[in-house]
């Protein structure tokens, strides 16, 4: 199986039914929001909140792309 583009992984996360999508996308993107929010001053349970409310966001957002 070839490696997935980050587009294909959104067209799977977009179609809301792939449990699968949405791990990897989490997994992916979480650490990344996180880690900024920590570089930018924020305490460990302000960035973890951000982290969730960014993913939260993308979700809603995501039927739209």
């Amino acid at each position: 199986m070839e490696p997935e583009t980050r587009e294909s992984l959104l067209r799977r996360v977009r179609g809301c039914a792939d449990d699968a999508a949405w791990d990897e996308f989490v997994s992916l993107y979480w650490p990344v929001v996180y880690r900024l929010a920590r570089r930018r001053g924020m305490q460990h349970a302000d960035a973890q909140d951000l982290a969730q409310q960014v993913l939260l966001a993308v979700s809603s957002a995501i039927p739209r792309w």
